[in-house]
């Protein structure tokens, strides 16, 4: 299986925490040859990757990107298939050195292809297991999303506080209708002027708390 690229080896090298070593991940990737060694310290399922982003940028192709096992470059099996064909598409080959994976040679783009039917199907499991959950749980009567913001008991304080404040622009309209018939009137005697029906302001369905 003799490779069928010429270009640079460059090594990338993940530990998930400061206390990790990367003796034996530098070890593999010297012994293979690598011209370069990214270092990167950032958990497995972290999106953000900001040495590895640098070290895509880097390749040209005919290089070579190397790792010392499949998870220290992808996050998932979709994320890592994603990862393998950019590089495919820029004429970048990959090469795992613990699963002995080389996209350069044959068997290694037969092993691409296989990864990529094993994405799909995960893809598709995940998928199936969503909808089944969700049927499920549409038969028991329950619906998903957020829950209501408003509840009944929020949905009758509004409603009250509603008509508290109409009652209040009723006696203010009394106030007023007063005060333009009589230049000189007390607060006290407003009070006890005319009759409004306040009973005709309460919404038809209001219930009291």
């Amino acid at each position: 299986m003799k490779s069928t690229v010429s270009g640079r080896k460059i090594g990338y090298c993940r530990t998930s925490t400061t206390g990790q070593e990367t003796a034996l991940q530098l070890d593999a990737l010297t012994r293979e040859g690598c011209e370069r060694v990214f270092e990167e310290t950032v958990s497995g399922a972290a999106a953000d990757r900001p040495v590895l982003a640098e070290v895509l940028a880097d390749l040209a192709p005919g290089d070579t990107l190397v790792v010392w096992r499949l998870d220290r470059l992808g996050r998932s099996a979709q994320h890592l298939l994603a990862v393998l064909e950019q590089l495919r598409e820029r004429g970048v080959a990959f090469r795992s050195i613990t699963e002995g994976m080389d996209t350069s040679t044959y068997m290694g783009r037969f092993v691409f292809t296989i990864l990529g039917a094993v994405a799909e199907m995960e893809r598709e499991i995940i998928r199936e297991r969503v909808n089944a959950g969700l049927a499920a749980a549409r038969q028991r009567g329950r619906v998903g999303g957020r829950p209501p913001v408003v509840t009944p008991e929020r949905m009758r304080l509004a409603t009250r506080l509603r008509y508290l404040r109409s009652l209040r622009r009723v006696r203010h309209v009394r106030y007023v209708a007063v005060s333009s018939r009589f230049s000189k009137v007390s607060m006290g005697s407003v009070r006890h002027v005319g009759h409004v029906d306040e009973e005709a302001f309460r919404p038809k369905r209001f219930v009291d708390l």
